[in-house]
């Protein structure tokens, strides 16, 4: 062991990039012996002087990492936005001066990606003393509301464990299997940016369409999507409000299922007819039957 750190010693003086790579090597040979004498349960180091044996030799890479300078100095982080530095540093187990060759990256990428807002990570050791971190975030689309519970659903439908705490302005989805289902439904949005902008919560009906609330949750206007061809229904509407206004009257809903007719609730003028030339229907208030729309 005295023969392998003078040799490391003298090439120091010579190469100081070659020995750090001289140094890495060999210590992780060395761990890798212990693992592997560990694994075969040899003897010797089951006794008192075999675990003064292992003892001597963790101090001496210990020493010998900290003269070549390879312990943690900085760890760097790309992508972070909604995770905390110090919630990344606990996870991958790691604080500054400890043994480079000590950090388990593999285990360290686990731990991260187990993290609510982490969808991957990857991370690279560079000597003699940096970590490197790259990390991309899930990406919140709604919030998804059940039983008095409100989580975030990302890009692939998926609930993010996490608070909503700066998401508030996310459309709301309800419903038992809403989360699978909302990418697509904000993708079906989003092909009307102005009437994506005033949506507010969506309800999944029986898993297979939807009910859209614009402007106010509990006072806005309730839009009943087919569930056939939702897209031609949506753009429909944003049609009539750009040539009629439709929207700015006082109504509380507009039923889109069928493409031939198109019923409205007045908020207060349920006896109103409303006349589009364009299309040459009438829009008639929604009537109510046993609590139910007809």
């Amino acid at each position: 062991m005295f023969n392998i750190k003078d040799k490391i010693k003298i090439t120091i003086q010579k190469n100081h990039e070659k020995i750090m790579k001289i140094r890495f090597r060999s210590l992780c040979f060395l761990v890798f012996s212990l693992a592997a004498l560990s694994t075969y349960g040899v003897t010797y180091l089951l006794t008192e002087a075999g675990e003064h044996f292992i003892s001597q030799i963790k101090a001496d890479a210990r020493k010998i990492t900290n003269d070549a300078g390879l312990t943690l100095a900085e760890v760097f982080v790309k992508g972070r936005n909604r995770t905390s530095k110090d919630d990344i540093l606990n996870a991958m187990a790691v604080k500054k001066g400890m043994p480079m060759i000590a950090i388990d990256l593999e285990n360290a990428k686990k731990k991260l990606e187990a993290l609510p807002w982490i969808e991957s990570a990857s991370i690279e050791r560079r000597m003699p003393n940096l970590i490197h971190v790259n990390i991309i975030e899930k990406q919140p689309i709604a919030i998804w509301q059940q039983k008095g519970k409100y989580f975030p659903v990302d890009t692939n439908g998926n609930i993010i464990k996490t608070s909503i705490k700066g998401l508030e302005n996310l459309p709301l989805v309800v419903g038992k299997n809403a989360p699978q289902a909302t990418p697509e439904l904000i993708s079906i949005l989003s092909s009307q940016p102005f009437l994506l902008k005033r949506t507010k919560a969506a309800i999944l009906i029986g898993k297979r369409r939807w009910d859209v609330v614009l402007d106010n949750i509990e006072k806005g206007i309730s839009i009943s999507l087919p569930e056939n061809n939702p897209i031609s229904a949506w753009a429909r509407l944003a049609q009539l409000e750009k040539n009629h206004g439709l929207l700015k009257r006082k109504l509380t809903m507009v039923d889109l299922r069928l493409p031939d007719k198109l019923t409205v609730r007045l908020d207060d003028k349920r006896g109103q007819t409303i006349y589009d030339p364009q299309r040459n229907i009438k829009i008639r208030p929604g009537i109510q039957v046993n609590g139910r729309d007809a």
